[in-house]
C-alpha cells in the first residue's frame, strides 16, 4: 500500500471521531471510550451525533445497560452514563442502570424525557455511591431493586455515605431508614420525594452530617425539600452543612411533621432543629440530651412536653378553649381556630386576660368572615396576614383605636371591611395587597396613616377619605400613604376645588396624590415649594393657579395629571424637576419664564397635546427624555447655552428642530424631525451626531457652527439638501456617506478644492448628488 492510500485510510478512522460524540454502538446503546487502561478499560453510555440534541428519541422503551460491553474482542467496563445521554428521548419509558456505573451526568443527560418513570437498579449501596451531575433525573421517577417498586427504602448497614441527588425525585418513596454507619448525606439526595412521611436515622454515636439544597435556591427546607414528612425517629447528633451556620435545618418549617421521637443517642439538638414544626404537639426529651439551641422547637404547638427541669422556659404551653388554641404567658396569644364555623367570633378574653392574636391563627381556613370582639383596642401588626384568600369579611368594632402595620397584608379575599370612626391610626401596609376590596372609607377620626397603606389594592374602584379639614389634610398628609385613586370629603361633602390656607408654606410630597375627585385648586401667594408628587394622578384635574412666590416644583409634582390642560410657570421658579409633567396627556402649551436653568428627566415626557414649547435662553440642561414622544410639537428651539442633553431627549418629536448649542448623537436618540436648523455661535456637530438618522430631509447650518464631525450625516437616507457655510472649518471622514437620496449641496467657496479630492470619501454612496453649488 503507497503512503497516498494509507494517509487515506487513517483519516477515514478518524473522521467518525470527528463527527460523532459515540465511539461505537452495541445492541442499540451508544458508547465512548473512558480512558486508554489496558487492565481495566473503560466506557461511558452516550447519544448518537455530534451533540446531545442533535438526534431524538435515539432510545425508547426500555432500555437496559449492560455492566460490561465487547467492541472488536475486547471488553469494556460500563462506568458511566454521559452527559446528555438520554436528551430529548421523550419515548424512554424506563432504564436498568449496574451497579458497574459509578457516575451520571447533569440535568441535561435525561432532559425532555417525559415518560420516563421506573429507574431499575441492582444493588442500593452501589447507587448510594454514584456521582451524580446536578439533578440528573428531572422528572418524578420510581426505583426499582431487582425488578420490585422501593417504597420502603432501607440502607444497609455499612454504607457511609449516600450521594448528591441520589433519591432526587423518587415520588413513590414513603419511608426511609438510615443506618448508623452512614456518615454523610450530600446535598438534595432526598429532595422531592413527594410521598417521602417517615426518616428513621438508627441510634448511633457519631454526628451525621446532612447536605442542603442550594442548587434549588432555598435553603430554608433543606434535604427534604418538598417531602411531606410525618414522622421522624431522631436516633443520633445531626450536623446540618452549611445551613446550619444561617441557622436552617433540613426540618425548618416542616409544619407536615406530627411525630417525632428522640432516642438515646442524642445529646444535643441544634438551633432551629425543629422550628416552625407547627404539627408537633408533644415532644419527649430524653436525659441524653444536655444541649438545646436557640430557637430549636420555635413554632411548635406543644400541648405536652418532657424534658429535664433545665429547659423547661424553652418550651411554650398550648391550651386549648372551644374552638380556640391559646399559647400560656403573661400576655396570652390566640394561636389557632379549630372550629368548622365560616363566621368566626373571637372570645373576650383567655382566663380573664387580654390577649394577642397570632399570625397563623386562621391560616388554614378559606372563605371566612370574622366578628373582632368588643374590647379589643388595637389590630395587631400582621394579625390576618397569613389568612391570604380565606378571609373574605371582618366587623371591626368600635372600641378600636388601631390597626396595626401589615394587619390585613395579602388578605387577597378580603372584600368587605368597615373602619369605624374612633380608629386614629391605620399602620403601613395595613391593607397592602387586599386585592379584591372593592371600596373603602377612611374616617375623619384617622390621624396617621403609614406608608403604603393600601399598595396592591388593584380592586379598589371607590376610596373615600373623611377629613376634617384641608389643613389637618396637608399636615397629616395621608396621600402618600393610600396608593389608590381616592375621593376627599370635608363635612360629609365631596371636596371637588380647593383652596390652600394662607397659613401654608410648602406643599408637602405626595400631599394630593391620586385625588380623583379634585378638579382645581388655588395656592395662595407666600407658598414657595411645591413638593414631589404633590398632585400626582390627580386625574381630574383641569387647573391650577401657581403663585408668584413659587421657587420650586420637584419632581412628579403634576405627573400623569391627564386632565390639566394648561400651566403658566411663575418667573422664581429656576429649576424644573424630573419628571414634573410626565404623562400630562392633555397639556398643551405651556410657559417656562426666563431664569429657569434646568429640565429635568421625563419632565414632559408623553405630553402628547403638547404642540408648543419655548425653551427660554438660561436653560443650560435638558435631562434624559424630557421630551419624549411629544409627537405634536410641530417646532422646539434649542438656546445656544444649552451644554447637556440627555439620551432620548426628544424620542419620537416630528417638525422642525433649531439647535444653537454642540449636538451629540444620543440626544437624537429616536427623535423624527424632518427639518434641522443649525445656527449656534461656534457649535461643533461632532462625530455620529446623526449617524443612520431616517427621518431628516433638510438640513441648513448656518454660520456660528464651527465643525462637522466624522460620519456627522452618515446613512440619512432620506437627507435631500444641506447647506455649508463659510464658519465651517473641518469636515470629518465621511461625513455625508451613504446618502442615497442627496441631491442638493450648497457649500463655501472654501471648500471646492476639498470637496473635489475627496468626494469619494465625504460623499461615498451618494449617488443622486451630481454637481455641489459653492458660493461666497
Amino acid at each position: 500500500m503507497n503512503k497516498k492510500a494509507i494517509i487515506l485510510c487513517l483519516a477515514m478512522m478518524i473522521l467518525p471521531l470527528l463527527a460523532n460524540a459515540h465511539d461505537f454502538v452495541k445492541n442499540g446503546i451508544y458508547y465512548r471510550f473512558n480512558n486508554n487502561d489496558v487492565s481495566d478499560p473503560t466506557v461511558a453510555v452516550t447519544y448518537m451525533g455530534r451533540y446531545s440534541d442533535e438526534y431524538k428519541n435515539e432510545y425508547t422503551g426500555h432500555v437496559s445497560i449492560p455492566s460490561t460491553v465487547t467492541h472488536w474482542g475486547k471488553t469494556y467496563r460500563v462506568t458511566e452514563i454521559y452527559d446528555g445521554a438520554f436528551e430529548d428521548c421523550d419515548r424512554l419509558t424506563s432504564i436498568y442502570i449496574p451497579s458497574s456505573v459509578t457516575k451520571i451526568g447533569s440535568w441535561l443527560t435525561f432532559s425532555g424525557c417525559s415518560n420516563l418513570t421506573a429507574v431499575h437498579i441492582s444493588s442500593i449501596e452501589a447507587w448510594c455511591k454514584i456521582d451524580f451531575g446536578t439533578n440528573p433525573l428531572k422528572y418524578a421517577h420510581n426505583l426499582y431493586l431487582n425488578g420490585k417498586l422501593v417504597t420502603k427504602l432501607v440502607i444497609p448497614e455499612g454504607v457511609t455515605s449516600i450521594g448528591e441527588w441520589a433519591f432526587y425525585g423518587c415520588s413513590r418513596l414513603t419511608s426511609v431508614t438510615i443506618p448508623s454507619s452512614v456518615t454523610r448525606i450530600e446535598d438534595n439526595a432526598f429532595v422531592g420525594c413527594s410521598s417521602l412521611e417517615e426518616i428513621i436515622f438508627k441510634d448511633g454515636s457519631t454526628t451525621l452530617w446532612l447536605g442542603d439544597n442550594y442548587n434549588l435556591g432555598d435553603d430554608r427546607q433543606g434535604l427534604f425539600y418538598d417531602c411531606p414528612l410525618k414522622k421522624v425517629y431522631l436516633g443520633r447528633n445531626l450536623s446540618y452543612g452549611t445551613s446550619q451556620s444561617r441557622g436552617f435545618s433540613p426540618f425548618y418549617n416542616k409544619k407536615t411533621l406530627e411525630s417525632l421521637t428522640i432516642g438515646n443517642g442524642v445529646n444535643e439538638i441544634g438551633a432551629n432543629a425543629f422550628s416552625g414544626c407547627s404539627g408537633l404537639t408533644s415532644i419527649n426529651i430524653p436525659e441524653s440530651v444536655t444541649n438545646i439551641g436557640e430557637d430549636a422547637f420555635k413554632g411548635c404547638t406543644f400541648t405536652s412536653v418532657k424534658c429535664s427541669e433545665r429547659f423547661y422556659d424553652m418550651f411554650e404551653i398550648y391550651t386549648q378553649v372551644g374552638d380556640f388554641v391559646f399559647r400560656e404567658g403573661s400576655v396570652p396569644r390566640l394561636v389557632e381556630y379549630k372550629g368548622s364555623s365560616r363566621e368566626v367570633v373571637l372570645p373576650k378574653d383567655f382566663k380573664g386576660k387580654k390577649y394577642v392574636i397570632d399570625t397563623a391563627a386562621f391560616s388554614k381556613l378559606e372563605d371566612f368572615s370574622i366578628v373582632i370582639s368588643e374590647g379589643v383596642t388595637k389590630i395587631e401588626s400582621g394579625v390576618f396576614e397569613a389568612c391570604g384568600s380565606g378571609l373574605t369579611n371582618v366587623i371591626i368594632p368600635n372600641s378600636v383605636t388601631e390597626i396595626g402595620e401589615g394587619a390585613f397584608a395579602n388578605c387577597s379575599g378580603l372584600k368587605t371591611i368597615i373602619i369605624p370612626e374612633g380608629v386614629i391610626v391605620i399602620g403601613e401596609g395595613a391593607f397592602r395587597g387586599c386585592s379584591k376590596l372593592p371600596s373603602i372609607t377612611i374616617p375623619a377620626s384617622v390621624t396617621s396613616i403609614g406608608a403604603n397603606a393600601f399598595d396592591g389594592c388593584s380592586g379598589l374602584t371607590c376610596m373615600n377619605v373623611h377629613i376634617s379639614s384641608v389643613e389637618s389634610w396637608i399636615a397629616n398628609n395621608f396621600a402618600s400613604s393610600l396608593g389608590r385613586s381616592y375621593s376627599l370629603y370635608l363635612d360629609g361633602e365631596l371636596l371637588t376645588k380647593v383652596k390652600i390656607p394662607s397659613s401654608v408654606a410648602t406643599m408637602p410630597d405626595y400631599v394630593f396624590s391620586n385625588c380623583s375627585s379634585l378638579t382645581s385648586i388655588t395656592i395662595p401667594e407666600g407658598v414657595y415649594s411645591i413638593g414631589k408628587g404633590a398632585f400626582f394622578k390627580c386625574s381630574n384635574l383641569a387647573s391650577i393657579s401657581i403663585p408668584k412666590s413659587m421657587i420650586s416644583i420637584r419632581d412628579g409634582a403634576f405627573g400623569s395629571c391627564s386632565s390639566l390642560t394648561s400651566v403658566i410657570i411663575p418667573e422664581n421658579v429656576t429649576s424644573i424637576g424630573n419628571e414634573v409633567f410626565n404623562s400630562c396627556s392633555s397639556l398643551t402649551s405651556i410657559t417656562i419664564p426666563e431664569g429657569v436653568t434646568s429640565i429635568g428627566n421625563y419632565t414632559f415626557c408623553r405630553c402628547s397635546s403638547l404642540s408648543s414649547i419655548a425653551i427660554p435662553e438660561s436653560v443650560n440642561k435638558i435631562g434624559r427624555c424630557a421630551f419624549y414622544n411629544c409627537s405634536r410639537l410641530t417646532s422646539i428651539t434649542i438656546p445656544e447655552g444649552v451644554a447637556s442633553i440627555g439620551e432620548h431627549a426628544f424620542y419620537g418629536c416630528k417638525g422642525e428642530l433649531i439647535i444653537n448649542c454642540n449636538v451629540k448623537k444620543m440626544m437624537m436618540e429616536g427623535s423624527k424631525f424632518s427639518k434641522i436648523v443649525f445656527g449656534g455661535k461656534e457649535t461643533e456637530i461632532e462625530d455620529e451626531a446623526l449617524s443612520g438618522y431616517q427621518s431628516v430631509k433638510s438640513v441648513v447650518i448656518f454660520n456660528g457652527v464651527t465643525s462637522i464631525g466624522t460620519e456627522a450625516f452618515n446613512r440619512c437616507s432620506n437627507l435631500s439638501s444641506i447647506t455649508i457655510p463659510e464658519s465651517v472649518v473641518e469636515i470629518g471622514k465621511y461625513a455625508f456617506s451613504k446618502c442615497p437620496n442627496l441631491v442638493t449641496v450648497i457649500a463655501h467657496k472654501s471648500w471646492k478644492k476639498i470637496f473635489k479630492e475627496n468626494r469619494l470619501e465625504l460623499f461615498n454612496g451618494c449617488n443622486k448628488l451630481e454637481k455641489i453649488t459653492y458660493v461666497k
